[in-house]
């Protein structure tokens, strides 16, 4: 493991949410002043591939990636884009029971509006 991938995991393991690839650079520069943009985007592609951490992508904003890689639900607030897990127990195996067949991976996203936005 590189200390760039390194960095890049130590920045999502300390640091709760789904973050933007630049906010993952500019949190990873703190501790290494000398990576850059490219270096993060490469390895977050890599870890996407390997299934390390999952991509949420955004319609018209910058694609988040979630630390947990385990197929799971967000809610996305439409104005601000904030990103929040959500759980809705057993949903993998009720999908599969209603389908008829075994779900292997998924991804849920509900849009709305998040209490600080609705005020």
């Amino acid at each position: 493991m590189t200390k760039q991938r390194a960095a890049i995991i130590k920045v999502m393991r300390e640091n709760c949410g789904h973050f933007t690839a630049e906010e993952i650079f500019l949190l990873a520069q703190k501790e290494y002043p000398s990576i850059v943009r490219a270096t993060i985007y490469n390895n977050l592609n890599s870890m996407v591939e390997e299934g390390l951490v999952r991509r949420i992508c955004q319609s018209g904003q910058s694609d988040r990636f979630d630390r947990n890689p385990i197929p799971h639900e967000h809610i996305i607030c439409t104005s601000c884009g904030n990103v929040v897990d959500v759980n809705l127990p057993d949903f993998k195996e009720r999908l599969s029971d209603e389908l008829g067949c075994e779900v292997e991976d998924y991804e849920l996203v509900i849009h709305c509006k998040c209490p600080d936005c609705r005020l």
